[in-house]
């Protein structure tokens, strides 16, 4: 996620992949830590237990998967952060906008809303909305979306950004 943050930013070096993978081992551990209740968890101390395996998409053929996890876990409590985001905040800084396949519905009507001049003008609210009205001519939802794979496709995609 970070390297096609980064990418999509135009900021992608090699001292900032660096900083949000050690970010991210340091979070790992902390996580550990406290799930396993082990003040020495190490993420290759714990490589088999089958709380950590990822997975497998091909053993919920139906996308029914997200049975697995249990979303009462959650503690972190969402804030009220008030009105929808414009499209113009959503776009700024993106330099290296998603192409092909991986041009989802919002990346379409961003794309839209910036040629036509009015970024500033809707929110991430008139979304779909905008999505229905410019439909079969901006805006195109990529069959890949519905494929059971499309994550993995999107892994692909990022892994073959050049590393910096």
């Amino acid at each position: 996620m970070a390297k096609a943050q980064l990418h999509a930013r135009g900021t992608l070096t090699a001292d900032e992949v660096y900083r949000r993978k050690a970010a991210l081992r340091h979070a790992i551990i902390t996580a550990g830590r406290t799930y396993f209740g082990d003040p020495n968890f190490t993420q290759g101390g714990y490589a088999n237990d089958p709380r950590l395996q990822p997975i497998n998409q091909a053993a919920y053929p139906n996308g029914d998967c997200i049975d697995h996890y249990n979303g009462t876990e959650i503690t972190t409590a969402l804030e009220d952060v008030g009105s929808a985001p414009t499209l113009q905040q959503v776009a700024n800084g993106v330099v290296n906008h998603p192409t092909g396949n991986d041009a989802g519905v919002l990346t379409q009507v961003i794309e839209w809303a910036r040629a036509a001049g009015k970024l500033s003008d809707y929110t991430t609210d008139d979304v779909p909305m905008l999505a229905e009205q410019l439909a079969g001519t901006w805006v195109n939802e990529p069959a890949i979306v519905h494929a059971p794979n499309w994550d993995t496709t999107g892994l692909a995609t990022v892994q073959a950004i050049d590393d910096p």
